[in-house]
């Protein structure tokens, strides 16, 4: 509690410097939590999730259909689908839940229920709710939250965690509550259970997975057994998978990456059993996730570090001569697919060439159209102007270029010079540091009048696998000169003032900035961490640590190989700390008291040491939170250490 009065007593400084941060920071973050949100059509009625920032706020409106031909979503109310003339089935305040933390709400895809899913501290609660009974008829306790949950027909599937706190039981229950049943069991602790929810009646697709295998299941409830095992994990790894309608026929298609490092997609009939079908692509396909619609296949493609859209149109069903077309959109930016997606005929897709602003696109299932709906701002209230850019940084090796997403306010789209500036990195597991839109403390920041500036370092997924391998395992160095070498061309090419640059990282991006802090102390005026993992070595030679097992396929193995070994302590943080002695940067970490992923103990020692070597260094343990330090009811933590942090960028080093 000593170290949790010391870093509030900091950030609560009330100094008259500290006000140059505006006090506007707090309602930036609520206004950017607040994404925009359309009126879209499900089976029935006409749904809009309203104001929907949970556990503060959120309200389900729906109205029924009037003409059965219509799906496209709407921008906003419209003549017959006015906020007066809705029908409210759900509202975070109304009486019935004011009393809960309800983090996540789910609708069933026949209209019926609300799954509605509360945080209660040690113990998470799924509430079923009818909505035409205005009832609760099923409460469900200890549940897995990561795992997820979704209606399936007439069930519920979820699952619950073990003594580790790993979602490894799978269960069912009718929606009324009747007849649980415990459907499956994983017996490997490094293994984790997740539930994926479908547009199909009567499927879901399961999966127990480490970081390198996978067994894929199917959950159906039509058949008997219920739960099919559907890809082996001595299978090779998928890239990605879904559920397909082909023809009426369920199928499941993955796709994968070939020895021979090319792309194809892997169809299976569920009613066929094991039977694959296979489908290639064209070489320049780079696909990184397949989706599933009616009679087609959607790949969300890779070009030019930017995710375009094609489409397979399937003519027969996998198990007979079948064929296929392949059609391409000439979408450019970032485009993902819209999460509300009911239509059998067209595929709504969400376009941003600036993660601050969208377009909405009806694409044609059956071919050929692609047709703008409208223009949009992701989120509500935010009435700065953005600007964007892209970038290549110049590596050390001299050849490799490394893209800097960076983004400031302005009204003129020239890029800023000698401003006081954001970094952050991840750099791990293959994961894109952005796909789509900039989350709120990048927004608030941004408004504050610093450019934020995202290092896409090798070990993310930003261009792909071959980027994603050059960062891993014993080519981790990239991930780390990466980021060092994008500061200094920010700071020699005078986008970013040398006395003022701030460096924000969180989980796994802990490494690479504990790292960067290491080679070079004095690069940053104050870092920012959130959960940071900075002890890869001791956490992978910990023989007692199920997970480590999993772990190391991302890392390497430090226990089977000295070569490893002295590898992963070369740029292990705790252990070369050292290095950062009389450093003048100021180390703030935020830890959440109910993390499963990331040592608080080994943060909390590695701050000592800092302390010890001269480095001003705060330690932060939010009781409640998990993994990231931060809940969903810590705006104002957030709000006053995001505040602070840029208060230190601002006084310079």
């Amino acid at each position: 509690m000593g170290e949790n009065n010391r870093f509030l007593n900091l950030i609560n400084l009330k100094s008259k410097d500290s006000f140059a941060i505006s006090d506007q920071i707090q309602s930036d973050l609520v206004e950017a939590s607040f994404r925009t949100q359309y009126i879209f059509r499900n089976g029935r009625f006409w749904y809009l999730f309203d104001k929907w920032n949970l556990p503060k706020s959120g309200m389900i409106r729906r109205w029924p259909i009037t003409n059965t031909l219509d799906w496209n979503p709407k921008k906003n109310y419209t003549e017959s689908l006015r906020k007066n003339n809705s029908r409210i089935i759900f509202n975070v305040k109304d009486t019935k839940w004011e009393s809960l933390n309800v983090i996540h709400v789910i609708l069933s895809l026949d209209g019926n229920n609300i799954g509605i899913l509360s945080d209660e501290s040690k113990q998470n609660q799924l509430i079923i709710f009818s909505i035409d009974k205005t009832e609760i008829v099923n409460a469900i306790s200890n549940i897995s939250k990561e795992a997820s949950f979704c209606f399936v027909g007439d069930k519920i599937l979820y699952a619950r965690n073990n003594v580790e706190k790993r979602p490894t039981k799978l269960f069912s229950e009718t929606v009324t509550g009747n007849n649980q049943q415990l459907i499956y069991e994983e017996q490997d602790d490094s293994y984790r259970i997740r539930i994926f929810g479908s547009q199909f009646y009567g499927y879901a697709i399961v999966e127990s997975k480490t970081l390198s295998n996978t067994n894929i299941f199917v959950y159906n409830t039509k058949s008997n057994p219920s739960l099919i095992k559907i890809w082996k994990k001595s299978f090779i790894m998928p890239n990605s998978y879904d559920l397909v309608s082909i023809k009426k026929e369920v199928c499941i298609c993955f796709l994968i990456t070939t020895k021979e490092s090319k792309k194809v997609c892997i169809l299976s009939c569920l009613s066929s059993g094991d039977s694959f079908v296979q489908i290639n692509f064209s070489q320049d396909i780079v696909a990184r996730e397949v989706m599933g619609a009616t009679n087609a296949i959607i790949l969300i493609n890779l070009r030019d570090s930017h995710q375009t859209i094609n489409i397979v149109r399937i003519n027969k069903i996998p198990n007979e001569s079948y064929k296929y077309q392949v059609k391409s959109y000439g979408l450019s930016g970032n485009v993902q697919v819209y999460q509300n997606n009911y239509s059998t005929q067209n595929l709504f897709v969400t376009q941003s060439n600036d993660n601050v602003n969208e377009a909405l696109i009806s694409l044609s299932l059956s071919g050929g159209t692609e047709n703008v709906l409208f223009q949009n701002s992701i989120y509500q209230g935010i009435k700065n102007d953005i600007q964007n850019e892209i970038i290549l940084a110049q590596s050390r090796d001299g050849i490799t270029k490394i893209p800097i997403s960076i983004y400031w306010e302005s009204d003129s789209n020239q890029i800023p010079l000698k401003r006081k500036g954001v970094v952050t990195a991840y750099g791990a597991y293959g994961k894109s540091e952005i796909d789509y839109a900039l989350d709120p403390v990048a927004i608030a920041i941004i408004n504050q009048g610093y450019v934020y500036c995202i290092a896409h370092v090798r070990g993310g997924g930003y261009l792909g696998g071959k980027w994603y391998r050059a960062g891993k395992k014993l080519k981790k160095w990239n991930s780390i000169y990466d980021l060092i070498d994008c500061c200094h061309f920010l700071i020699d090419t005078k986008m970013l003032d040398s006395k003022h640059i701030g460096l924000l990282a969180s989980s796994a991006g802990g490494i690479v900035a504990g790292a960067a802090l290491n080679e070079e102390p004095n690069l940053f005026t104050c870092i920012l961490l959130f959960s940071p993992f900075i002890n890869p070595f001791g956490a992978l030679m910990d023989v007692t640590d199920s997970l480590a097992s999993s772990e190391v396929f991302e890392w390497g193995d430090p226990r089977s190989s000295n070569q490893v070994k002295k590898y992963i302590y070369s740029y292990s943080p705790l252990q070369n700390i050292d290095k950062a002695r009389r450093s003048s940067t100021m180390i703030l970490s935020v830890m959440g008291g109910q993390d499963i992923y990331v040592s608080n103990e080994d943060v909390l020692h590695w701050s000592s040491k800092l302390r010890k070597y001269g480095v001003q260094s705060y330690t932060y343990v939010n009781p409640q939170a998990g993994h990231g330090g931060i809940g969903v009811n810590d705006v104002d933590l957030l709000g006053r250490v995001l505040r602070y942090f840029l208060f230190r960028i601002s006084k310079g080093g």
